[in-house]
Parts: structure tokens; sequence; C-alpha cells
């Protein structure tokens, strides 16, 4: 079960990501740079290859002015 929740979150953030870059109408070197992360992370996070920390979550709730109850 912990898999499933796991692969869930994994979705669902990278989308939720994804969407907040492209209404931003960033690249992601732009987003990058706006929340502090590598251009990689961002592009593994969205194709979801990792799963996010919640230290990460939590930078990108910072960054972008969110509460961590928006990927949740």
């Amino acid at each position: 079960m912990r898999w499933c929740l796991s692969l869930d979150f994994k979705i669902i953030f990278g989308n939720k990501i994804k969407q907040i870059r492209s209404e931003k109408k960033m690249s992601i070197i732009e987003f990058a740079e706006l929340t502090g992360f590598t251009s990689s992370y961002i592009s593994k996070i969205e194709n979801y290859k990792i799963n996010p920390t919640i230290k990460s979550v939590l930078q990108f709730c910072n960054k972008l002015n969110l509460s961590i109850g928006y990927f949740f």
C-alpha cells in the first residue's frame, strides 16, 4: 500500500508542478532558477522519475507562496 501512495503522490506532485510552470509560461530553466532547484530536478519531478522529499515540497511551497495543502 505504501508504494501506491508514493506513486500517486509522485504523479500528483509532478502534474501540479508542471501546471504551475505552464501557467507562469516559464521554461524549466527559468522555473528552476525561481524555485532554487536544478532544471534536471524539475524535469525528473515533472516526468515522475523521482519522489520529492518533504524538504523539497516545503521549498516549492515557500518559493511559490503556496500552502503545503495545495499538493495534498
